[in-house]
């Protein structure tokens, strides 16, 4: 027997499912503050009740332009058409709105895109854990999982969803960032053409993201990026050297004659391609190179920790990758120094080093 309760000034009919299953009722809005009214429509819910209890999702009249009970299951894809539609318009930048976009066409992929976003469960979500583990990093599975969560979160905030399915993120522990050493770097570089050592060195030098250079734009000696399509939704200003505003006009050059970039609003996918190459270069080069475990960002790291061996001011390397906090750029501080002097030698040798070890003194008595 159906039930009514009042919930927030709304009045909704309340159905007790079957014993085991989640949730443990199911909440239909009435749609009204009249209690009279709810008390009406309350019967017709109590009418499908077995239906409502089979978990077969129905539309009631005073839920649809028909005036109609009908069968409704949200699929997925329209699912996400939603979620993204209303998160671009808050302004989530079009990075974060390309990385749930994979997540998404990932889930559909196991899934079918027209299956009921409401029949999610945790199984579904164990079944996607276990058929990816042989396929992803765990770090790509956990940012997926993240992605999920405020995905379903959301269809629930908006009414579409009962509750949120049980997301269990994975246990990740915590490592230090990996950079490449200057024999790691040049084993790379050596296999691939003077215009991508060129890209390559870019990125080392100056610790941007893989779109910033494609995406931003030159003013004076910097590199602006925007905020619209920034990772920390700000403003960036890298410094430059004459030698790197140089490969900078030559990777924009080139990025236009191949039609990759226009201004973010009109083609937001263009620049995706031409930072797509770059990585997939990179990749290609280290298995050349017979080497294995680094990716592109890792030239990113690696900026990072040769400018903290060169500053010893992890503020200046916060400045530098753009950090909203110190906190995110502290794990750069933690390599053993002297390591470091040998796997950056050139460092050493232009004596840019200041010690950061102590000093043994040894006195003779």
């Amino acid at each position: 027997m159906a039930g009514i309760r009042l919930i927030r000034g709304k009045w909704y009919a309340r159905i007790h499912m079957p014993k085991g299953q989640r949730p443990s009722e199911k909440k239909i809005p009435l749609r009204t503050t009249d209690e009279k009214i709810a008390r009406i429509r309350r019967l017709e819910v109590e009418q499908r009740e077995v239906d409502i209890k089979a978990g077969i999702d129905l539309s009631f009249p005073w839920l649809n332009a028909e005036g109609t009970v009908k069968v409704v299951r949200l699929s997925l894809e329209d699912a996400v058409a939603m979620y993204k539609k209303s998160r671009k318009a808050e302004g989530l930048s079009k990075s974060a709105l390309d990385i749930f976009q994979d997540a998404a066409n990932d889930l559909m992929k196991l899934l079918g895109k027209t299956y009921p976003v409401a029949h999610v469960s945790i199984k579904e979500i164990d079944l996607y854990k276990s058929t990816r583990r042989e396929k992803y990093t765990k770090t790509t599975i956990q940012i997926r999982l993240r992605n999920y969560k405020t995905f379903f979160r959301f269809l629930k905030d908006r009414g579409e969803l009962e509750a949120v399915p049980m997301i269990k993120l994975l246990h990740i522990p915590k490592s230090d960032p990996l950079y490449l050493s200057n024999d790691a770097y040049n084993d790379i570089c050596d296999q691939v053409d003077d215009y991508l050592k060129r890209v390559f060195w870019f990125y080392r030098e100056t610790g941007c993201r893989l779109r910033e250079p494609i995406e931003g734009r030159l003013e004076g000696d910097f590199l602006v990026t925007n905020a619209e399509t920034s990772k920390s939704r700000k403003k960036r200003q890298i410094y430059l050297t004459s030698d790197l505003k140089e490969i900078l006009i030559e990777i924009q050059e080139k990025s236009h004659s191949k039609n990759l970039v226009a201004t973010d609003k009109q083609n937001p996918i263009r620049s995706t391609h031409e930072a797509q190459h770059y990585s997939k270069c990179f990749a290609k080069a280290m298995d050349d190179a017979k080497l294995s475990g680094y990716r592109f960002h890792n030239l990113r790291d690696t900026c990072a920790v040769r400018h903290y061996l060169k500053t010893r001011d992890i503020y200046a390397v916060k400045t530098l990758l753009g950090h909203a906090s110190v906190v995110m750029t502290e794990k750069y501080a933690n390599f053993e120094p002297r390591r470091l002097e040998q796997d950056f030698p050139d460092l050493v040798q232009k004596n840019m080093l200041r010690p950061i070890y102590p000093t043994q003194d040894v006195s003779v008595g």
